[in-house]
């Protein structure tokens, strides 16, 4: 297991696991940490444009016990709105 401080993650794809509640993030983009927790709350999630740059970057853990409520407070953190379309039937 690697130590946080020595994780430089740029992608979700390879965060380095800190303990059975989560990851250690370390300047992930947040689109990048947006789509890797809409999959595992089995949602769809599009990246936004205005969300690219270094003011959206994250670093810290992140809890996966409930990848929405996850989602919903770096949103909160960030100054943003998530915003999650009914499910409908066609």
């Amino acid at each position: 297991m690697s130590s946080p401080s020595a994780a430089g993650v740029s992608s979700t794809a390879s965060l380095p696991s800190v303990d059975a509640t989560g990851y250690w993030v370390d300047n992930a983009p947040l689109n990048e940490v947006f789509q890797y927790l809409a999959r595992k709350a089995r949602l769809q999630y599009f990246y936004n444009t205005e969300i690219n740059g270094p003011q959206f970057i994250l670093t810290g853990h992140l809890e996966l016990d409930n990848p929405l409520r996850q989602m919903e407070e770096i949103a909160v953190a960030y100054g943003l709105s998530l915003y999650q379309q009914a499910p409908r039937s066609i």
